[in-house]
């Protein structure tokens, strides 16, 4: 975070400040996993399988990915775990970014890592995270702003781990 405050040009004075509004709370980012409710559990494993059929599919780029990760991450929230919320819609956002469609991806991703964070599943954080920044930096539009945005959350979840 000081390294890019540190270097900020008046020009994006307003992209850092957006940029540092957007984190979240620090408090939020927790070292242990809860794991589900019992009453969920059932629940929480059948949509495990859901997520990893999606993986598969989007990793081989079938078409039918993006439909089965976005109905997966459908179901998890509607289970209302936030870690399975995370791992769905990380899903999500891959299946997406495989099949070139890069700002939607971003904002799946964008969901699973604070869905992650939420969850204290800082793996899955900095995985959505810094495949957000891929899908941001690769786009075809202006994405400094976005970028900028992505690196800062990520070197919160860094900070996080060393503090």
């Amino acid at each position: 975070m000081r390294e890019i405050v540190g270097s900020v040009t008046r020009e994006r004075l307003p992209q850092i400040v957006l940029a540092i509004e957007s984190l979240p709370d620090v408090a939020r980012c927790r070292m242990e996993i809860t794991p589900p409710p019992v009453a969920l559990a059932a629940r929480v494993a059948d949509n495990e399988d859901a997520v990893a059929r999606a993986r598969v599919l989007a990793i081989a780029l079938d078409p039918r990915a993006i439909q089965v990760a976005r109905d997966a991450a459908k179901a998890a929230d509607a289970i209302g775990y936030p870690r399975q919320t995370a791992r769905a819609s990380l899903v999500h956002g891959l299946a997406l970014l495989l099949q070139q469609q890069r700002q939607a991806a971003a904002t799946a991703l964008d969901r699973a890592g604070h869905a992650a964070l939420e969850a204290g599943d800082v793996t899955t954080a900095v995985e959505a995270f810094a495949r957000r920044a891929y899908a941001v930096a690769s786009s075809n539009e202006s994405s400094a702003g976005r970028l900028d945005d992505t690196l800062a959350r990520l070197d919160l979840v860094f900070r996080s781990q060393t503090a």
